[in-house]
């Protein structure tokens, strides 16, 4: 998958538990020019799965610190993709609009797959789509998530440390039944 060659740790040594709680939070990493463009604003590639795969890849907030996260966002930039920040979002807003999210420790520990529901086709080059319909779902898939998720830009991307002092969505209780999601 996406980021085998970062796993350190097996599965066994992971103290995060398997259950992601709605109360967490789930970081994707945002590099420019891939997800991000010049003026700053999130595309909705940002959220768009791999060829042939319906999930991207997020991180669990609570299983690893912004320093964490922005490490492991780090060891995936090269020449032409560069790390920018990261989008957040909230488990139980994300399982209410319809997505499903699971561990995925073989990877590393506090990763997650975010499961869309739909599949990115592959597509031949120079040939229409064989099914235009599935690329319309996908980007309004992609295009729903970019109102779920927020993006906090890292102000100093070279630094090892992570400097915004605006907190990151830490893990907070999910709104009990009835209760109204705040706007």
């Amino acid at each position: 998958m996406k980021l085998e060659y970062l796993q350190e740790s097996s599965a066994d040594t992971c103290l995060c538990p398997i259950e992601i709680s709605d109360g967490e939070s789930v970081a994707r990493a945002i590099f420019y020019s891939f997800h991000i463009k010049k003026s700053g604003v999130i595309k909705w590639q940002a959220f768009k799965p791999d060829i042939g795969d319906d999930s991207i890849s997020v991180m669990r907030h609570p299983c690893l610190s912004e320093v964490a996260c922005k490490d492991r966002a780090k060891a995936m930039v090269t020449p032409q993709k560069h790390y920018r920040g990261f989008s957040l979002a909230q488990a139980y807003v994300l399982r209410q609009k319809g997505f499903e999210i699971a561990d995925s420790r073989e990877l590393f520990c506090g990763h997650a797959d975010l499961h869309l529901g739909v599949t990115n086709q592959p597509q031949e080059p120079d040939e229409p789509p064989a099914d235009p319909n599935r690329i319309i779902e996908l980007e309004n898939v992609c295009r729903s998530l970019m109102e779920i998720f927020s993006f906090y830009q890292d102000l100093m991307p070279e630094s090892q440390a992570w400097m915004d002092q605006r907190p990151w969505l830490w893990p907070t209780p999910a709104p009990m039944a009835g209760d109204a999601l705040a706007p």
